[in-house]
């Protein structure tokens, strides 16, 4: 028997180390050995050289009990089954745990087959490619501002006895995201919005693909985040400062993962916000340039039997794993604006009234997946609408593909005039509003979903010049309002020949309501039958029939009967 040393136990008298059993623990693929032909414990596994390895820890020393940290390994090398060295009776299966038994695979979803706005993806048969499974690494060109970006951990546990001895078994995952880029600054991971096992229907574009195959387990292990922390002192004391776009500011968190067992594999997904520094956006000074990375930073044995405790954790090997994020400054950006327009009024009930929505696009970058809804208020109904890739009638809400940087959109609504008097207390008829409800990329100065008046001023939209604009509100909504004529006139008797027409000489004095128009409220349609003054004032000038026409100052108009 060849006996190699390390550590502390080379220092030991020569022949006392023939009365050592030394338990050496691998990484690489092992075969279990048949119990019978090791002894009743059914410890020792032989190697693809031929190499005898236990897969417990720590050393136990036959002759005096000691016990030794890994850094004392000794391997014992042996092509005898005969000359194997039975265990001490002192040993403690609780105290050895099978740390080795994980393989940790770090890596992010493929950026193609998932909704940037929620996340989402699976890990499959780890598949490479954008629009696969994974990918190893991460370009900003395929990313915008606010996007979420997945990541996958898939941790597997090995098929061997240790793994059956000490299931289930809990780790923990510690990763680290860059707050900050390599380069100038502006982007950073800034927070785990979502960590979970990818059960279930997973949200992934790949057509027919509904449930991330990469699980391969009971179904019973959870995955949760605790200190989560956010800032330049992190890792710390969670929440951290906050502080990002700065140099030296992380995001991170620890991810306890439960219920592994032998030959399973889960696949943890976890979800981050990628942001930008808005305010060096609107200023005109945001540059960033380098790369973020996320970091699988380390992994630990924590708990065996279920519940039972590793009391210091055991390192789990392989725990260090990187994803760059490079290219950062290829961000896509986009700035998209929404005017809303009307033909000219006044309007009468019963009248249709074309509206149109102007959506445009002033970023850099195409705009994709643009919603714009539109709710009619009281005093309208919906006769059609038209523009948009898509459209849905119920809910007044159209899809546009792609808007290109410069471009503007058009879309058309048709309503039908009702009378306003319908409409109940604290309603505002024929007021119409639309807005961008949402789009996959970052508007720079808007927030998608918000309300149309988004500051609470009253006023909305900065880009329409009506009298309702703000130009502190975002340019993401825009309202327009209509007309709608309901006037009367009256005046005292008409006094009239035999046949019907206006006597002449006689007069008679009407009254408009309403606001009378600043120049000419009423019209006659024949002055040489009669004339009328601003203050409604008829007077006859001959025979005739003779139209009076009185109009307010919204441009409403109304005859007397």
């Amino acid at each position: 028997m060849k006996i190699f040393t390390f550590g502390k136990v080379s220092s030991l008298p020569k022949l006392f180390l023939t009365s050592l059993l030394a338990i050496f623990f691998t990484l690489g693929n092992l075969s279990q050995l048949n119990a019978s032909t090791i002894g009743e414990n059914g410890l020792i596994y032989q190697d693809a050289d031929g190499v005898y390895h236990s897969q417990h820890l720590p050393v136990i020393l036959l002759s005096d009990n000691a016990d030794y940290a890994s850094s004392d390994l000794i391997s014992v090398e042996k092509s005898d089954r005969s000359n194997l060295v039975q265990l001490n009776s002192s040993y403690a299966p609780s105290m050895m745990f099978a740390n080795g038994d994980f393989s940790l695979d770090f890596i992010a979803a493929a950026p193609f087959t998932y909704d940037h706005a929620v996340g989402g993806g699976a890990y499959d048969d780890r598949t490479i490619g954008k629009a696969d499974d994974t990918v190893e690494s991460l370009e900003g060109g395929d990313f915008s501002c606010g996007d979420i970006v997945t990541y996958f951990v898939a941790v597997t546990v090995d098929d061997t006895q240790s793994a059956q001895d000490d299931g289930p078994q809990t780790i923990e995952l510690d990763l680290s995201f860059l707050g900050d880029t390599t380069g100038q600054p502006g982007v950073g991971i800034v927070d785990i919005v979502y960590v979970g096992i990818n059960y279930g229907t997973v949200v992934d574009l790949i057509e027919g693909n509904h449930a991330d195959t990469g699980n391969m387990d009971d179904g019973g292990s959870t995955a949760t985040l605790i200190n989560e922390c956010t800032g330049t002192n992190c890792p710390g004391v969670p929440p951290g400062d906050g502080t990002v776009y700065t140099a030296g500011s992380y995001t991170t968190g620890t991810i306890i993962v439960t219920d592994l067992e032998r030959a399973e594999q889960v696949i943890v997904r976890v979800d981050v916000l990628l942001g930008c520094d808005i305010a060096s956006i609107l200023a005109g000074t945001w540059g960033p340039t380098g790369n973020l990375q996320g970091d699988l930073a380390d992994a630990r044995l924590t708990y065996i039997n279920g519940n039972v405790p590793v009391d210091p954790a055991e390192a789990v090997p392989g725990g260090a794993q990187t994803v760059p994020f490079k290219k950062i400054g290829d961000l896509n950006l986009v700035d998209l604006s929404l005017v809303k327009t009307v033909a000219d009024g006044p309007y009468y009930v019963g009248d249709n009234v074309t509206w149109t929505v102007s959506v445009s696009n002033d970023g850099e970058d195409p705009a994709t997946n643009v919603v714009v809804k539109d709710v009619l208020p009281c005093g309208l109904s919906f006769v059609s609408m038209s523009g948009g890739d898509t459209h849905n009638d119920a809910t007044l809400e159209w899809t546009i593909n792609t808007i290109n940087p410069g471009e503007t959109v058009d879309l058309t609504l048709i309503t039908t005039v009702l009378d306003g008097a319908a409409c109940g207390d604290g309603e505002t008829p024929y007021v119409n509003i639309a807005s961008i409800a949402s789009q996959t990329e970052l508007d720079i100065d808007s927030t998608p979903g918000n309300p149309a008046d988004s500051n609470g001023t009253g006023g909305i939209g900065s880009e329409d010049p009506d009298s309702t604009q703000d130009p502190n509100d975002e340019d993401d909504g825009d309202d327009q309002g209509i007309i709608v004529c309901n006037l009367s006139m009256s005046g005292g008797e008409i006094c009239l020949y035999d046949d019907g027409t206006l006597s002449t000489k006689s007069t008679i004095d009407l009254d408009g309501s309403g606001t009378p128009a600043a120049s000419n409220p009423y019209v006659s349609s024949d002055t040489g039958i009669a004339t009328v003054d601003d203050n409604g004032l008829v007077t006859a000038v001959s025979d005739g029939t003779v139209t009076i026409t009185y109009t307010d100052d919204n441009g409403c108009q109304v005859t007397p009967m």
